[in-house]
């Protein structure tokens, strides 16, 4: 993860530091032991009294140290942490649309929130805890030295052994993660899917169905968190299990170096504490390495999303549109490989008028999800004033177009921010939008207004109003060209035509609406309608010139 994301080396240098000086404090308590029992010994009572206030200002710079340092790591972690899931959902937002689609929504939220809070509590804080428990053991190591090289040794052949045994139990920790992070990925894909139709679920009395198959993903996954907390268990109760031992092998020995009269009791006690405060940040370590091996599945998956290669530099190729848009011999096929156009030829011209119609399955949104840079093309061409739309241009490109469509989506946020997209308004363009697509006259139904809170995807709203914000947001942002996609479906009749023969009037606008309401008294008034079929564009011209061809699209006006 160093790649992308990391500590700065004046940060970590303070890390450093506060971390020694949280080190030498622990020394410093043995050797205040060490002391104050030898002084007692000796009966000492003028040197106790100074011992008992050194401790006393010792105390409180060893309270304030490790506050320091245990809210320093926590800061570490968490700005580690916020840099990587920004990092993480803005290589998510750079995706096509296509590649986006390859992966359910939900895995991404798992992503984004248990993933990442599983690693930050997990390897992150353990790689700092390592670091922090590393230096603790170089100056006991050094301190225990000084006190008895004889006992150093006899610690140092026990610490072997408390690093090595773990380490058989390491790799099954690591294929268990990954294990448990699948099946948790699946858990919150389902719970979502099922929660988001809840509707289909109730209406159709499938509720016992449901629940019968959360609880499989449930049991499945904690079914492996379970062995996984197993094999943590165990790597720990057999560090914790071989440090108990180390200590009590060195208190034996250092009491029978105490009988031989070669160690006080000071010093006895002082090595019991400096062995328990070596031993205790190596069982920490030993306890904290398997996190970090646990952690290594999960950053493959942080990986795959940011090593994927993705079209950033097309953002600095813009786009314009004075005079036609070309498409020709445009083909496509989803992943069955059934090709769903089949060599559509045309020529869009700015400000000009299109109604786009055919039976369904035609193609007629795909002909508009590739029209409008949602989809890659497989083959032929599209270009912009004779400029060939490559990968370069294809975010460049993409912004020329607004779309509205039958299936609204709108944000948890205010009906305004729902518009702007969070920008700051533009009071004319506001008005203006909300004008034609009439949600003006709506907004008097809500009591705040603009400032109503949209929850749930629209929840509480109906289908029209819904569209009539969506018809407001693609209007408020005044791209080149508009498309709707049945985008005015769900409003009367009535409301749907004015605000139609308002677009069909707006000058330098370029309309493609795709209709099945062929029998609108409007469609006279498009420049041109085309009429597909099987993936091709069969006829286009005006609406009377094609009804009076009779031929495919007059044919199929008489079986509407």
């Amino acid at each position: 993860m160093k790649k992308y994301c990391r500590i700065t080396t004046s940060r970590y240098a303070g890390y450093l530091g506060i971390n020694l000086i949280a080190a030498i404090c622990q020394v410093a308590i043995a050797l205040i032991i060490q002391v104050t029992i030898d002084t007692a010994g000796a009966g000492d009572r003028s040197r106790f009294r100074q011992i008992i206030i050194f401790t006393c200002v010792f105390l409180l710079c060893y309270f304030f140290t490790y506050y320091i340092r245990n809210v320093y790591t926590q800061k570490l972690a968490d700005d580690f942490i916020a840099v990587l899931r920004e990092k993480l959902y803005g290589k998510i937002m750079e995706r096509s649309y296509e590649k986006f689609r390859q992966r359910p929504v939900s895995d991404y939220l798992s992503l984004l929130t248990n993933d990442i809070h599983i690693y930050q509590e997990g390897a992150v804080k353990s790689r700092l805890l390592v670091v922090q428990n590393l230096i603790s053991l170089l100056v006991v190591t050094i301190s225990l030295t000084a006190a008895s090289p004889g006992i150093t040794l006899v610690v140092a052949v026990c610490t072997a052994g408390i690093y090595l045994t773990p380490q058989i139990i390491n790799r099954k920790i690591k294929k268990t993660q990954g294990e448990v992070s699948q099946k948790l990925a699946s858990m919150t894909e389902y719970s979502e899917n099922h929660l988001e139709g809840f509707y289909t679920i109730l209406t159709f009395f499938h509720q016992t169905k449901s629940r019968e198959q959360f609880q499989k993903r449930n049991r499945e996954y904690n079914h492996r968190k379970i062995l996984l907390d197993k094999l943590m268990g165990k790597s720990e109760t057999l560090s914790m299990g071989m440090s108990v031992g180390t200590e009590l092998l060195v208190l034996f020995l250092s009491a029978g170096m105490v009988m031989a009269g070669t160690m006080t009791v000071g010093t006895l006690v002082a090595v019991m504490q400096l062995t328990g405060a070596f031993v205790q940040p190596l069982t920490l370590i030993m306890q904290n390495i398997p996190r970090i091996t646990a952690g290594k599945a999960l950053e493959e998956r942080f990986r795959a999303v940011l090593e994927e290669e993705n079209n950033r530099e097309a953002q600095k190729t813009p786009v314009t549109f004075k005079k036609e848009i070309r498409i020709s011999g445009l083909k496509f096929s989803y992943g069955n490989g059934k090709e769903v156009l089949s060599g559509v030829d045309f020529i869009f011209e700015k400000g000009k008028k299109y109604a786009l119609t055919g039976e369904s399955g035609s193609g007629k949104t795909t002909l508009i999800n590739l029209l409008n840079g949602i989809y890659p093309y497989s083959a032929g061409l599209i270009s912009v004033d004779g400029r060939k739309i490559g990968q370069q241009e294809a975010l460049g490109y993409r912004s020329l177009f607004a779309t509205a469509g039958q299936n609204v989506f709108l944000f948890n946020t205010t009906i305004l921010e729902n518009i702007t997209l969070m920008e700051e308004p533009e009071q004319e363009q506001l008005k203006e939008a909300c004008r034609i697509s009439g949600l003006e006259e709506i907004l008097s139904a809500f009591p705040q207004g603009f400032d109503t809170k949209i929850m749930d995807n629209g929840a509480g709203l109906s289908g029209g109003q819904k569209q009539k914000i969506a018809l407001a947001r693609a209007l408020y942002h005044k791209k080149p060209v508009l498309i709707l996609d049945e985008g005015t479906s769900a409003i009367d009749k009535k409301s749907a035509a004015q605000m139609e023969a308002e677009l069909l009037k707006t000058e330098g606008l370029t309309l493609l609406a795709i209709t099945h309401d062929i029998r609108s008294p409007l469609l006279a008034e498009y420049d041109k309608i085309l009429y597909m079929r099987q993936g091709k564009i069969e006829e286009s011209g005006t609406y009377e010139e094609l009804c009076r061809k009779g031929k495919a699209f007059a044919e199929f006006v008489k079986l509407v």
